[in-house]
């Protein structure tokens, strides 16, 4: 067995996922001892190597790393092409470097808390209105609508989430876009 100079109750930082604190020695796997570990922020706890302790590679999956408010969670699936719009509609509200981030983040768009975490949003989008048509229907490009469920709310307090949002065809988000734009802009 490797020794090990993890010390219990010490606090110790991660790379990537901030400060955490050793709760207690688990043993050892493959001749490595391992150590049940807390993280500060979020609570979440993870058994780990003592190397990765001491390297500060362990990792917290609820730990806001995307754009300071967005986290991975715990999905039970792989969805990149999913896991590419959480991203980008994250980036157009809470990025401020996003082409798009004046007419989203920067009028007052969000996301709800709920969908800050993607193993969250990825159960709930197939919950949505449009999503069964989008994946029935791959040859069709889909976009991951806020605007038509709050059509009557004003831009600047419009949030993307399971109430509010549906997944529709590319063509039909522009054509609503701009009849919505035109009316609010003009009075």
């Amino acid at each position: 067995m490797k020794e090990s100079k993890v010390k219990v109750n010490e606090i110790y930082s991660s790379n990537h996922s901030g400060d955490f604190i050793v709760l207690k020695p688990m043993g050892t796997m493959n001749k490595n001892m391992t150590y049940l570990v807390r993280f500060l922020k979020t609570g979440y706890e993870t058994i780990t190597r003592y190397d990765s302790i001491l390297n500060g590679t362990v990792k917290d999956p609820y730990f806001p790393r995307i754009y300071g408010v967005g986290y991975f969670g715990e999905p039970s699936e792989q969805n990149k092409a999913m896991y590419y719009r959480w991203r980008c509609m994250l980036s157009r509200c809470y990025n401020p470097n996003n082409k798009r981030y004046k007419q989203y983040g920067g009028i007052g768009v969000r996301v709800c808390d709920r969908w800050l975490c993607y193993a969250t949003y990825l159960n709930d989008i197939k919950t949505l209105p449009g999503y069964d048509d989008m994946i029935r229907n791959p040859q069709i490009q889909y976009c991951l609508d806020k605007d038509m469920l709050q059509k009557d709310i004003p831009h600047s307090q419009r949030v993307y989430s399971p109430e509010t949002c549906m997944f529709i065809p590319l063509v039909n988000n522009i054509s609503f876009l701009a009849v919505d734009n035109a009316s609010n802009y003009n009075c």
